[in-house]
């Protein structure tokens, strides 16, 4: 038996919180600011506390751990010394290779066969702390963000029973990072989202791919094209690398399943286009060309 706190403001929160109940653990609160989680807890009876607030009421009682789970601010030192043991955060990327935000987007840029999850103890710089689980898994050839982030969150659930059977039996083991092999994406680092049909086909449908997150809110960008002044938001693409074309960016087929782009290498089929407000594009022409941006455009 071991006594926590959660912070964290979404589904997998829950979901966490729900398998620490069915396990009877000494959950004392969760400190949220969602809506959802709130909800969530006043349905089961326990206790929240916003996040203005953590400090007095986490600091009334002693408690093992400090779990932190969907929580995308950074814990103050006073706040990580308040746990008897440890804090431990969730991080949906498998570490060391995919540190800080929008991992899931970034190993899809990158063309990433492998992915993962990692629970790790906070300690040193940002999601630098050593493992105590991971679970690693394969990426299809057609995932997008959105389909890679419901894999990171199963894989989270899973993960985390067996980190909560290791704190209670005290048979946790952690493990060093191997910092040399890490790569940190930061909150205000972007790929180049305006699709530059100079490059091969297979890396334009890659970009389509990780910036696809359904219906969640997405604060990386949408892939778009450019036609003239007006942009569109390319929402689903195929790459077509047996078609052999001349003129980057001109439209080679256009019917009402969409359009087929020649790229640098390859070509693009694109399948779905809207307008930047979310209705549908115009029907395009055969012969028309997409506009790349020069690099000042393009930052």
């Amino acid at each position: 038996m071991y006594t926590c706190w959660v912070v964290g403001d979404g589904a997998l929160t829950a979901r966490c919180c729900d398998i620490l109940l069915r396990n009877d653990r000494a959950l004392r609160g969760i400190v949220t600011d969602s809506e959802f989680v709130a909800e969530w807890a006043r349905e089961r009876d326990v206790a929240t506390v916003s996040r203005a607030d953590m400090m007095a009421e986490l600091g009334r009682e002693r408690f093992d751990y400090l779990l932190s789970i969907v929580n995308l601010r950074i814990l103050r030192e006073d706040a990580l010394a308040l746990p008897e043991k440890h804090a431990i955060n969730f991080h949906d990327g498998p570490l060391p290779e995919y540190a800080g935000v929008h991992c899931t987007s970034w190993a899809l840029l990158h063309g990433a066969t492998e992915y993962g999850v990692t629970w790790h103890r906070i300690s040193g710089g940002v999601d630098e702390g050593p493992i105590l689980e991971q679970e690693r898994f394969e990426v299809s050839g057609r995932e997008t963000a959105y389909t890679l982030n419901a894999k990171c969150y199963d894989a989270a659930a899973r993960s985390f029973e067996r980190l909560d059977a290791a704190l209670a039996s005290g048979e946790a083991v952690e493990r060093a990072q191997d910092l040399s092999k890490r790569n940190y994406f930061g909150m205000f680092q972007h790929p180049d989202s305006v699709l530059d049909f100079s490059q091969s086909a297979s890396k334009l449908e890659a970009l389509v791919r990780a910036t696809e997150l359904g219906g969640h809110p997405n604060l990386l960008g949408r892939a778009k094209v450019r036609l003239g002044d007006d942009y569109f938001v390319c929402e689903a693409a195929e790459a077509v690398p047996s078609v052999r074309a001349w003129n980057p960016g001109e439209v080679l087929e256009a019917d009402e399943d969409g359009v087929l782009v020649a790229a640098g290498e390859g070509a693009l089929r694109i399948t779905s286009l809207s307008t930047l407000d979310g209705s549908p594009a115009p029907q395009l022409r055969i012969g028309q060309v997409f506009d790349s941006l020069d690099a000042e455009a393009a930052r």
